[in-house]
Formats: structure tokens, sequence, C-alpha cells
């Protein structure tokens, strides 16, 4: 059972035979992996029954940004921006794991508009 998209607050993840609900402002960031797409909240990771295309579109207006084909991140959660090689940027998140992404070269330029930097 989806949300609509205007409903989309929060997101829920079943474990076992419980449903564990989680707050946008608590989400990392969603990644897709084996086919199936992870909610993270920090390290851990959570399955969720949406596809990372169909989280894009729901949370764009709600602070996420897509910054690989198969990572979406918290864009307030972002602490630290550093170069990497190959034209790509090193994301390091503010939760209390220091979460550390890579932005594909081909979505650096996005990434930095939606951050204000020039």
């Amino acid at each position: 059972m989806k949300a609509p998209a205007a409903a989309l607050d929060r997101l829920y993840a079943r474990v076992g035979d419980r449903v564990l609900f989680f707050e946008l402002e608590q989400i990392t960031h969603f990644c897709a992996e084996d086919h199936l797409t992870y909610l993270a909240v920090g390290a851990q990771k959570y399955v969720v029954d949406y596809s990372l295309a169909e989280l894009e579109e729901k949370l764009n207006a709600k602070g996420f940004a897509r910054i690989h084909r198969a990572t979406l991140v918290n864009v307030a959660l972002v602490g630290e921006i550093h170069r990497w090689f190959g034209g790509r940027l090193l994301l390091r998140l503010k939760d209390k794991d220091r979460t550390e992404l890579t932005v594909a070269r081909d979505q650096v330029k996005a990434l930095k508009e939606r951050l204000g930097l020039r």
C-alpha cells in the first residue's frame, strides 16, 4: 500500500513482522542494490516498496536529489563536499556515522546548483 505523492511525509519499511516508520528528516539517503531499494538512516539500511525513480519524483520537492544512478541524498544532511577523482565529488553527511557518498560526474553540476554553489 503506497501513500499518494502529496501525503508522502514519512516512509515505512518492513522488518520481519514489524513495520518501522521514518520521518523524511531522519533519512540520509536512498540507494538501489541488487534489484531492491533501500532507505538509509546513516549506516542502517531498510528495504522500501518504492523504486528509486518513484522516490526521486515524489521527494525532489522535499529536499532529496539524485547524485548517482543508484543514489538519492537528503540535501539538508550534506555536511561536507570534497573534490574526487574523475570529476566526481565525495559527500560527507552530517549523520552520526559521517556517511560518505560519491556524486557521479554527470550529477555534479545539478547538485552544485541545488546547493547554491558556483
